[in-house]
């Protein structure tokens, strides 16, 4: 059930997987041809495997870490006991911060 004034919040969310599917299209339909093209035949299809996998286990590992971190305070400079922040927000603080993360290993 949604609370009053969280129906933007829902947009936004679904706004940004509709972008994300339009990012990520491009990598399924071309990355698969230009692996293709640029690996000989013997390793092709080794690469194509390791491409596939990291596409199934990315995503699992992701959603792990980032259950993992909901464990932790978002706010490092207060106290836990001192705010009364909605659990809900809090979770979304941390969800992002998780892919904060994420998106900083994958750019090193």
């Amino acid at each position: 059930m949604l609370q009053p004034g969280t129906f933007r919040y829902v947009f936004m969310f679904c706004l940004a997987h509709f972008l994300h599917g339009i990012g990520a299209t491009p990598l399924f339909t071309l990355g698969v041809s230009y692996i293709d093209e640029n690996v000989g035949p013997a390793l092709s299809s080794l690469y194509l495997g390791v491409f596939y996998a990291f596409a199934i286990f990315g995503p699992a590992f992701g959603f792990l870490m980032s259950s993992s971190f909901l464990r932790y305070h978002t706010d490092f400079l207060q106290p836990e006991h001192q705010f009364a922040y909605v659990f809900i927000y809090d979770s979304f603080i941390r969800f992002y911060t998780t892919h904060a993360c994420i998106v900083g290993v994958y750019c090193c």
